[in-house]
Formats: C-alpha cells, structure tokens, sequence
C-alpha cells in the first residue's frame, strides 16, 4: 500500500507538472503534508515499530533509524515540493539533466533511460495529457531523436574534453571506469541474485523442523490416521521404530504384517 501511494504521487505530480497547475499542487502538497506527519507520528509511536517481538514474547528495544531516515527523505521531499510552489513552473519545459553537458548529469540520464519502463511510463503520461497532434508512435520517436541528439552532444563534449587527434588512443582513466568497473557492475547484477540465495550467503540461516503431520487415509475419505509430533520428538521419529510402536499400539489394524 505505501509503494502504491508513492507511485500514485509521482503520477500526480508528473500531471500537475504538464498543466502547470499551481492551484493543484498547493493542494496536493499539504494534503501529502499532513498525511505524511500523521503517519510518521503513527508509526513512530507504535510499538510494532519500535519494539520487536522474540520468539519468547518479550519485547526489545530496537533502533528506530529506519523512521528517521524516511522522516528525513519526506523532509526533503516536503522542501522541494514548496520551492517548486515559491518559484513556479517554467513557461517552456526543459529537461535538467539535458540542457546542459556535465558528466554526472550525462550519467543520471543514462541510469534514469535504462531502468526499466520508467522512460515509457513518463512518455505515455506526457503523450496522454500534452496537447500534441502526433500520435503515440511519432511521440516516441521523437523522445528517440532527442536521445540520440544527446548522445551525440555527450560525445562531443568528451572529444573536447580530452583533446584526442585522430587515431589517438583512448585514455586508461576512462577506460578503467567505463569499463572496467562497468564489466564488474554487470557481473554484479547478474550473479548478486545466485549468491544471495545460494548455501554462502551470510543471511542464510538453518531451517529445522518444528512440526511432524503424518495422515493416513484412503482416497476422498477421512484420515483413518492422524498424528501431530512437535520439535521435542521429532528426531526420536527418524528410524521408524517409535512411528511403527505408536501406530500398532492406535491403530493394529494398520500394523505392517512383514
């Protein structure tokens, strides 16, 4: 539920933004104001939040620096959403990690075009709500073009940058973070997953046998057997010889003639 509500609020934002409606966004901000104090304070009192429960039923004192660190993020959240309200939108939209060169916008806009279907969910919404007599295909291709046109500026802008002739080779430094590093964080992403659930990894924890179900009964009839075994018994139960003395001494029309 809170991710839905998160991802409702981008989408309502991302819509006021195309409107440029300063009326909707006041309103929209103190009511995600208001609800958002209202559960920090909720969930910042409760003691589900600031206690955890062993298995014994006696609670500990924990921690509570996951609420302070979503505090601070709706903080910050709450702040920029009143710039944007004090300052107002721009008359012509504009892209701020394109308008101009730098390195690290060029790589907040590669990382935001290779997450997956967030580029097409804003093209849609934008395509849904702008007033354009181009169709959705044409959009897109659009949104195409400036990509590449991108690309291209970023290219030019590192030649300058480096200063390379022709036939030059390409510096160690950019080499060594583009690909070297970029080699490791693919081969990250790719075997993370295996490891994670794999026998080495560090949160894997043994899974004993708490509880014993044994029935036994015929097709689409009730169970002539039943029997239920805790985590005190259950070993005692591996070599079958308890198992076979409690069902003959139950049940001995079920005893096993050898």
């Amino acid at each position: 539920l809170i991710q839905l509500s998160i991802f409702t609020l981008i989408v309502a934002d991302r819509i006021i933004y195309i409107f440029r409606s300063l009326v909707a966004k006041i309103l929209v901000h103190f009511v995600v104001l208001i609800a958002y104090l209202f559960a920090w304070w909720f969930l910042y009192n409760s003691p589900h939040a600031r206690h955890e429960i062993s298995v014994e039923q006696k609670v500990d004192a924990t921690t509570t620096w996951k609420l302070d660190f979503l505090f601070i993020v709706g903080a910050m959240y709450i702040v920029l959403s009143a710039q944007q309200i004090k300052f107002g939108y721009p008359t012509i939209e504009r892209n701020v990690l394109t308008d101009e060169y730098t390195l690290f916008k060029y790589c907040v806009y590669i990382v935001f075009r290779v997450l997956p279907f967030v580029f097409e969910l804003r093209s849609l919404l934008d395509w849904a709500f702008t007033r354009s007599s181009l169709k959705i295909w044409y959009w897109l291709k659009l949104e195409d073009i400036h990509h590449e046109l991108i690309i291209c500026r970023a290219d030019i802008g590192d030649n300058l940058y480096y200063d390379r002739k022709l036939g030059q080779p390409f510096p160690r430094w950019p080499k060594f973070y583009c690909g070297v590093l970029g080699f490791f964080a693919i081969g990250f992403l790719m075997f993370m997953p295996l490891l994670y659930y794999s026998s080495f990894s560090p949160g894997l924890t043994t899974n004993h046998v708490n509880q014993t179900d044994i029935a036994i009964s015929f097709s689409s009839s009730p169970p002539l057997y039943s029997f239920v075994q805790y985590a005190d018994h259950i070993n005692s139960f591996v070599d079958g010889t308890e198992l076979a003395e409690d069902i003959a001494a139950t049940r001995p029309a079920l005893t096993a003639v050898d």
